[in-house]
């Protein structure tokens, strides 16, 4: 007898849905683990660069986090991306006059629930107008402590870095 009985295709299918059943919730878990860490990294570089661009044009830079107000986002986010501009006042808000130099959206998936400070904003010395910043990045909608939470952390003299759990 030859070719495939109808039983032992069912039986072969039937093996392969288990076995992508048993994988799946693991292999979710991974993607947002890593759309999070990607995010994060993302702010990282951000921030070294509008540090590197204050630095080198001699003049105040701000990342300013933009709330979902002002981009198509689900309720559950708090904040949809940031932007970058040199900011002529000092106020850390974007007015007409003021160069924007960079925007970034986050993935839906990722979300900013705690950020010390609406924005960011480095002087012509290369140090943080603020003290002891810090920025939540987790999942949208994940519960505190979170184990794909990392929080991206700032000290007055202005370099970041990245850090797990719920301190940096």
């Amino acid at each position: 007898m030859r070719g495939v009985f109808l039983v032992e295709l069912m039986v072969c299918l039937l093996v392969a849905a288990v076995l992508l059943a048993l994988g799946l919730p693991g292999l979710r878990s991974m993607l947002r683990d890593m759309q999070v860490r990607v995010a994060a990294q993302d702010l990282v570089g951000a921030l070294a660069w509008t540090r590197a661009e204050a630095v080198r044009g001699g003049a105040a830079i701000t990342l300013r986090f933009r709330p979902r107000t002002e981009c198509i986002s689900p309720p559950a986010r708090r904040h949809c991306g940031w932007e970058v501009f040199r900011d002529l006042d000092g106020n850390t808000k974007r007015d007409a006059s003021e160069k924007l130099l960079a925007v970034h959206a986050l993935p839906v998936q990722v979300d900013l629930p705690d950020v010390s400070s609406s924005a960011i904003q480095y002087l012509a010395d290369g140090a943080v107008s603020t003290k002891g910043v810090h920025i939540v990045i987790g999942p949208t909608g994940a519960a505190t402590g979170d184990p794909a939470t990392r929080i991206v952390c700032s000290q007055f003299g202005g370099r970041v870095r990245i850090a797990m759990g719920e301190h940096c």
